[in-house]
């Protein structure tokens, strides 16, 4: 084994406080963004579900005007006004479900070479389960276990920081790829 020197071990007690340093620069300015961020969100809130509450109470006053005047919306069963398209249309229709099961039996001798489609079958290893398994019986049920040999470790103790970095960075990326 190699013997480790003081100076070898300030370097990496130099680099670690450096490290230290730039975590808690980060996470001041995480801390701070998503701080403004929610006193934003606070601030616009309230006027945001007035303005929903007031947008549901005109479209009810419309559906209630669409609805006292079917005649209008003979041919053509609808017209836009302002954006708004308006009038009548066919339902979608809701497939209900009483007894799944017999359904499913029904799919498999009426339309077997659609039951594939028809039918959906999911089965997935769960994977954290397995995770407490020990390596023998994983080998037993034919699974590999890779990746295990030694790994530095540099980890933050004050973990929220770096979820708050991780979380806001994924909002980045949302928002990055919404204006893509």
């Amino acid at each position: 084994m190699k013997e480790l020197t003081l100076t070898a071990l300030d370097q990496i007690d130099v680099s670690a406080r450096d490290y230290a340093e730039a975590q808690a620069t980060l996470g001041r300015l995480a801390t701070t963004l998503h701080d403004e961020m929610e006193a934003l969100r606070r601030r616009h809130l309230k006027s945001i579900k007035l303005a929903a509450a007031e947008a549901a109470l005109r479209r009810a006053d419309l559906e209630q005007l669409i609805r006292a005047h079917p005649e209008i919306f003979v041919k053509p069963r609808t017209f836009t006004c302002h954006g708004v398209r308006v009038g009548y249309q066919k339902g979608k229709g809701k497939i209900e479900c009483v007894n799944e099961e017999a359904v499913i039996e029904r799919i498999e001798k009426i339309l077997p070479e659609q039951a594939d489609v028809l039918i959906r079958i999911q089965k997935k290893i769960a994977r954290s389960a397995l995770q407490t398994l020990d390596v023998a019986t994983l080998r037993r049920l034919g699974l590999v276990i890779t990746d295990t040999e030694e790994e530095i470790v540099i980890k933050d103790e004050r973990g929220d920081v770096a979820r708050l970095v991780a979380k806001l960075l994924a909002e980045s990326e949302d928002d990055q790829d919404e204006q893509s």
